[in-house]
C-alpha cells in the first residue's frame, strides 16, 4: 500500500470504477457514499444498469480517498461475492476498516445472493441482497439459490432484501418467497424497475397500493 496524492493505493484490490455519490437505493437511500464497483457477474439481468461490467476489461487500482467525508462505503458490481471477486471484496472490507479517514464507517455489499456470505463477524457490515429469479438471463438452480438466501436471512438485520419489480405479479412472488424463507417485511425494500425516471414513476404508481397492502 502506498500514498499517492493523499490517497492510499490498495495493491490487492482492482475495480471497474470508484466514485462518490448519493446512494439511490435500499435502506441507505439518500446517504453520501463512496462506491467500489467490481467487474463480472454470474447473472445477465435484462434490466441491469451496470451491464458494462459483465465482460469489461477495464480495471483500476482501488484507493482509500483520504479527503472523503462519506461515512458509508458500498461494494457493488457486477457481483462482489463471486469467486473471482471474493478475495478483493474481503480485502476491501479489511482496508476500509483500517484506513478509512472517518471512524466507524458503515460498509454495504450489494449482492444477488447466489453466493454465500462471508463467515465474518462485523458490526458495521450489511449485505443488501437483491434476489434475481425472473429475467436473470441465466439458468438458476432454484433450490440451491434458496438455500444460499436462507444464510442471508439468518443474519438478521445484517442483511436487507431489495427486490426489483415491474408488475403486480412480482409483488405476489415476493410475498410468497418472503413467507417461504422467513424474511420479515421490515427487511424488504421494493425498487421499481426502470432506467429512466419516467419508467420508475410508471411502475411506482402501478405497484404502490399493492406494496402498502402487504405492509
Amino acid at each position: 500500500m502506498r500514498l499517492i496524492e493523499q490517497n492510499l493505493m490498495l495493491k490487492h484490490a482492482w475495480v471497474n470504477e470508484q466514485f462518490i455519490s448519493i446512494q439511490g437505493e435500499g435502506p441507505s437511500q439518500g446517504r453520501l457514499a463512496w462506491f467500489y464497483r467490481l467487474n463480472k457477474c454470474n447473472l445477465r439481468c435484462k434490466f441491469c444498469d451496470s451491464a458494462y461490467t459483465w465482460e469489461s476489461s477495464k480495471i483500476e487500482q482501488a484507493i482509500i480517498p483520504q479527503a472523503c467525508k462519506a461515512a458509508l462505503v458500498v461494494i457493488t458490481g457486477g457481483e462482489p461475492m463471486i469467486a473471482i471477486n471474493r478475495d478483493a471484496t474481503f480485502w476491501l472490507i479489511q482496508a476500509v476498516d483500517k484506513y478509512w479517514p472517518i471512524d466507524n464507517v458503515n460498509i454495504e455489499i450489494e449482492t444477488n445472493g447466489t453466493m454465500l456470505p462471508f463467515d465474518l463477524n462485523h458490526s458495521r457490515l450489511t449485505y443488501i441482497v437483491s434476489p434475481k429469479f425472473r429475467d436473470s438471463g441465466k439458468r438458476i438452480d432454484i433450490g440451491l439459490y434458496k438455500i444460499n438466501l436462507k444464510r442471508y436471512v439468518a443474519l438478521g438485520h445484517k442483511a436487507m432484501f431489495k427486490f426489483v419489480v415491474k408488475s403486480l405479479k412480482d409483488i405476489e412472488f415476493i410475498k410468497s418467497l418472503a413467507e417461504e424463507l422467513g424474511i420479515r417485511n421490515n427487511r424488504i425494500w421494493i425498487m421499481p424497475q426502470g432506467l429512466m425516471p419516467s419508467g420508475v414513476v410508471r411502475i411506482s404508481k402501478l405497484v404502490m397500493n399493492k406494496v402498502i397492502e402487504n405492509g
